[in-house]
């Protein structure tokens, strides 16, 4: 459905406060070259672009007149995602799998009880978050679950902040992270705004049209 002014303003700031937070990523890879960094933008671009364009998808498959399940949807997709990384684990990983998985946990002082736990938390929270994810698409739309997953990673960059800060430095909260927390939620709060005042006038058009109808049907005397 086509979007309010005030609507696409609010996914403008949005992307506007997630561009900031790319930006103060690019300024720490001074070490690559331009080429490099145009490949990986290039890269991230098409990958977004295409992301978004399932979810597009997906909104059209809910809401068919016979629509998928979003449980469904969520098996489908966890099906197909497990079917490509496995076929890279299994191809490329599982023969480097001491230099890059063994030796690497080892250094690092992993234990295997707390991977293992650790991915199977990761595993059920990642299956919550889909099933809950589609059930959004489906009954809000696309657009509107986009401009969520804006929250979603503000929130990172605080959890982030508190759990790993002391470990990695660019987990840390930053000014450029404020200032994309702060234009995040003013254009989630903007999109919400508009959404919340688009619904209300709907409802009372469709009441008109529906009292419109039954006034006009009914029988004169």
């Amino acid at each position: 459905r086509p979007l309010a002014a005030a609507q696409w303003a609010g996914c403008v700031v949005v992307v506007g406060g997630l561009a900031i937070t790319g930006g103060d990523l690019a300024s720490s890879l001074a070490d690559k070259s331009d080429d490099e960094i145009a490949f990986g933008a290039s890269i991230i671009l098409v990958g977004s672009v295409s992301h978004a364009l399932t979810w597009v998808l997906v909104e059209g498959l809910l809401k068919e007149a016979a629509p998928i399940l979003p449980e469904a949807v969520s098996a489908v997709m966890g099906v197909a995602g497990v079917a490509v990384f496995g076929a890279w684990q299994l191809v490329y990983t599982c023969p480097r799998a001491k230099a890059l998985v063994f030796d690497q946990v080892a250094a690092h002082g992993g234990n295997a009880w707390g991977i293992l736990a650790s991915l199977a938390l990761l595993t059920a929270a990642s299956m919550a978050h889909a099933v809950t994810f589609y059930h959004l698409v489906g009954r809000m739309g696309c657009v509107t679950a986009g401009v969520s997953k804006g929250c979603q990673a503000v929130a990172v960059f605080l959890c982030s902040h508190v759990l790993f800060c002391n470990v990695q430095a660019s987990q840390c909260f930053s000014t450029a992270k404020a200032w994309s927390l702060v234009l995040v939620v003013a254009g989630t709060t903007t999109y919400a705004l508009s959404e919340g005042r688009r619904s209300a006038t709907n409802d009372v058009s469709e009441l008109s049209c529906h009292s419109y109808r039954q006034f006009s049907e009914e029988p004169r005397p």
